[in-house]
């Protein structure tokens, strides 16, 4: 994921801080709703984007930065960043 992101022109990080813009989590299967981690609470009430992984892998394959509101994870997220 590393690499990709910074491929994109983008940077990385494992820790939560204030310069995080974005939040990726795990593409889940229709059966686990609702499965937060403490990183995705902390960026949804930082109004961080909360973006599943797919945002990500369908960048690549286009070379660049899609629009994050195609894959916005979960309705919260859309509150936090109106």
């Amino acid at each position: 994921i590393k690499k990709c992101i910074q491929q994109l022109g983008g940077s990385y990080t494992s820790k939560f801080t204030d310069k995080v813009t974005h939040v990726i989590v795990p593409i889940q299967d229709s059966s686990v709703k609702n499965r937060r981690s403490i990183k995705s609470l902390m960026g949804l009430s930082s109004g961080c984007w909360i973006l599943n992984f797919s945002w990500i892998l369908d960048s690549m394959d286009r070379g660049r930065w899609l629009n994050e509101n195609y894959y916005i994870e979960n309705k919260a997220a859309i509150r936090a960043k109106n």
